[in-house]
């Protein structure tokens, strides 16, 4: 199957919940919920969103929680799925902790595992133990492998 036919499917099975998440792009530039900014669009977390509920993944890791923008879509998808778990890691403290207040506040925590650090040196997983590998940081090869 081709990427485009995957992502169709994924939109046509679980597109009608988005309306649901309407809440996180009419806020992204609300800083008392979301206080770093690079939020991307409301098309690309919808899509996200799709993807995490057709592909029901087990296990996701991402690097660069920042404000837990991407992280709640993800999340919702896994609690709709009543399935799944992510990693997320990120380097600035407190950013990180905004966002697991957020997590908390939209109760999603059950669905997420924060952890302030780098990647590389703090986590104990395996790269096989990940279903989906979620890089919302630095968008180069070298950053990551």
């Amino acid at each position: 199957m081709n990427i485009r036919k995957f992502i169709d499917n994924a939109i046509e099975q679980f597109g009608h919940e988005t309306k649901d998440l309407e809440f996180l792009p009419e806020n992204r530039y609300n800083r008392n919920i979301f206080p770093t900014t690079g939020q991307y669009d409301w098309f690309s977390g919808q899509v996200l969103y799709c993807l995490i509920r057709y592909l029901k993944p087990r296990r996701i890791l991402e690097i660069s929680t920042a404000s837990g923008y991407a992280t709640l879509f993800m999340a919702k998808a896994l609690k709709q799925n009543n399935w799944g778990k992510i990693d997320t890691f990120e380097l600035d403290p407190k950013a990180a902790r905004a966002a697991m207040k957020l997590f908390k506040r939209f109760e999603v925590d059950a669905f997420v595992e924060s952890y302030i650090g780098d990647a590389k040196k703090i986590s104990t997983a395996a790269p096989l133990d990940y279903t989906i590998y979620f890089l919302d940081s630095l968008h180069t090869e070298g950053f990551a492998r």
